[in-house]
């Protein structure tokens, strides 16, 4: 199975075929994530690094505390924060 990360997504080509693909689709997909990306942007530079480094880069928490000397307790307390704060800002969007 060959995975393809396009923008922040992994695109499996086995599944949907490399014709599937059509900007529409890419453009429907990043405006679905917009809300999400915005809502990131407004966590601490701390809870991004750990967002960042755990979903997106798919990282151990000791790997991505280690880079900064901070324990992975400390980062997955980060995770929990900025998920709770991504929650509630995401849940003020969607009732708008």
């Amino acid at each position: 199975m060959s995975l393809r990360c396009r923008g922040h997504e992994h695109y499996d080509e086995e599944r949907y075929g490399s014709e599937a693909y059509t900007p529409l689709e890419d453009a429907v997909t990043n405006e679905r994530y917009e809300p999400v990306r915005e809502a990131i942007k407004n966590l601490s530079q701390d809870e991004r690094n750990a967002i960042n480094g755990f979903y997106y880069e798919q990282q151990p928490c000791t790997k991505i505390g280690g880079e900064d000397e901070v324990a992975a307790t400390a980062i997955r307390q980060r995770l929990y924060r900025a998920r709770k704060r991504l929650q509630t800002e995401l849940a003020r969007t969607l009732e708008r």
